[in-house]
Order: C-alpha cells, then sequence, then structure tokens
C-alpha cells in the first residue's frame, strides 16, 4: 500500500464491518488527476498518487459513504497549508452575499431562542477564518474557536476571537452551543471527534452540524463519462459524505438527541410563513444541517 495513504476499512459512523465498495477510480486516472491538478494549481506531485485508488465505500447500515484512502497526517497538513491557495480561500470568507449574512443572522436568532438566557458561551469547531465567530460575537455571545491552521487562528486572533488551537484543551470548556460548519466531511474519525465535542457541552446544550449533502452521489457515479469535482466526495478533502439518515446516525449514536431546527420568520408575512413551514420540512427529511441536544 501507498506509504502516503491511510486505508479506512470499517464505517466511521456505526463501526460496520459490513461494507460495499461502490466506486474505484486510480488517483492518477486523468477522469481524478486533470480535476486535482486544475483545482490545485498544480501545487500536488503526482508520485505522491502512485498505485492508490480514489475508492468509495458504503455502509449498508447507516447509509455513510466515505473515501477508503485518505492522506496520511503529514501530507494532510501539506494539503491544507500548502496545496489548498490560502488567499483563494480568505477571499472567498471575505465575499460573502446577502443571502450568507442572512443565513448567518438566522443561526444567531435560533441560538438566542434555543437557549433562552443571558450569557451563552459557544464554540465554533473549525471556524476558518472566523466568519461565524465575529458574527456571534456580534450578537452579544462569548466565543470560541477551534481551528489549526496557523494562519487562520492568528487572522481569528487579530478579530478578537478566543481561539483554541490545542484539540485536547476543548474540554477544559463547557459551552451551551456548538457550531461545526463544513467540517465533519473533512475529519478522519467522525463518531470520535463528536463523542469528544459531547464531553465539552453543558447539559440542554446544542451541537449544530452541517455538511455538504451526498443524497444523490451514487447517481454521479453511474455517469460512464463520469469526472471528479468538487462535490460531497471531492477527492481528498471531502472525505466523508453523508445524507440525512447518516448525520442523524451520527448524532444518536453519540447520545445526542435529534431536535428539529425552530422555524423563524423575519417578517410577519403569510409567504414568509409558508417558506419558513416548507424549509424545515425540507430540512427535516432529506437536509445535512442538523441540531442536536444534550439531554430531554
Amino acid at each position: 500500500m501507498n506509504k502516503n495513504f491511510i486505508y479506512r476499512p470499517v464505517c466511521e459512523v456505526c463501526g460496520s464491518k459490513e461494507n460495499k465498495i461502490i466506486f474505484t477510480r486510480a488517483f492518477t486516472d486523468p477522469s481524478v488527476w486533470n480535476f486535482l491538478e486544475r483545482y490545485y494549481e498544480n501545487r500536488i506531485p503526482i508520485d505522491l498518487f502512485e498505485n492508490v485508488d480514489y475508492e468509495i465505500k458504503k455502509c449498508p447500515d447507516c447509509e455513510f459513504i466515505w473515501q477508503s484512502y485518505i492522506l496520511n497526517n503529514e501530507l494532510l497538513g501539506e494539503l491544507y497549508e500548502n496545496w489548498i491557495s490560502k488567499e483563494q480561500s480568505l477571499d472567498k470568507s471575505n465575499s460573502y452575499s446577502d443571502v450568507d449574512e442572512s443565513s448567518l443572522r438566522r443561526q444567531m436568532f435560533v441560538i438566542k431562542k434555543l437557549l433562552n438566557k443571558k450569557d451563552i458561551n459557544v464554540l465554533d469547531y473549525g471556524m476558518g477564518w472566523g466568519k461565524w465567530c465575529m458574527a456571534a460575537k456580534n450578537y452579544g455571545f462569548n466565543v470560541f474557536g477551534y481551528e489549526i491552521s496557523e494562519e487562520r487562528t492568528s487572522f481569528a486572533k487579530n478579530n478578537g476571537i478566543n481561539v483554541i488551537n490545542d484539540y485536547k484543551k476543548i474540554k477544559d470548556h463547557k459551552f451551551d452551543f456548538i457550531n461545526s460548519e463544513q467540517v465533519f466531511e473533512h475529519i478522519n474519525n467522525p463518531a470520535e471527534t463528536l463523542n469528544y465535542l459531547f464531553t465539552a457541552l453543558n447539559p440542554g446544550g446544542y451541537i449544530r452540524i452541517s455538511v455538504p449533502n451526498g443524497r444523490n452521489i451514487e447517481k454521479e457515479f453511474k455517469n460512464s463519462n463520469w469526472t471528479a469535482g468538487k462535490n460531497a466526495l471531492h477527492p481528498l478533502e471531502h472525505i466523508n459524505c453523508f445524507n440525512y439518515q447518516s448525520l442523524r446516525k451520527l448524532g444518536q449514536l453519540s447520545g445526542l438527541k435529534y431536535i428539529k431546527q425552530p422555524i423563524l420568520i423575519e417578517n410577519n408575512t403569510l409567504v414568509d410563513l409558508i417558506k419558513g413551514k416548507l424549509g424545515s420540512m425540507l430540512r427535516q427529511y432529506s437536509g445535512t444541517c442538523l441540531y442536536f441536544k444534550f439531554g430531554e
């Protein structure tokens, strides 16, 4: 086996050893490599990927889908520190649209509605450039952010965010709300990570997990002209792929209770009310932005 990669043989959500390979293609095959070369702008050497496959497995028990072969820790650091353009990443973070700002505002209102108290401690797990943290700070929450990238943590500190850059120190704090936006698709051990975050949650607290929706990903692999892309199973980066069922299962197996997302209507019109209820129904049965609670 290629020493640059780690093999993941079992389901990282429920631990089942039963699984099936639903797709496989060599990383060096043009259908995969052309995307990697273009996306990372020729920053990754092809020789690192010899004799290893972009292999996709599915768990029949919880429907979790994952990449079998992932970069080892050393190359994972290389991926997020050097192969991914920091400048483009920061530009993307700074180019929030009105829709993005509205989403952030709604998330803050949801936190206030769920907890209904003055002093609220929040953690953004995998905060990136700290956009969510800065919004939470503006709403008066006690804000902490966890991030491993030195450049991103430095940027967040300069913007007044309390930064935790040591994973083991998260448990030294207690939070009322933990947010994780587009993170769990990237991490090697999602169940272990969520179990750990649970230890930093106050009784009655909440965890929000949002990931790309992979409910239609299997259909894409059936296309005879398939090529890799920036989707729910983006090679190297999106190593975990969730649908509603597998994400809900992840939370429940960690001892958390799934809750329906509160409906918030910003303008008191019939159209807004209908939109709110329809959106809630869609999230309830097919979405991959879920809220979980510690306790009843």
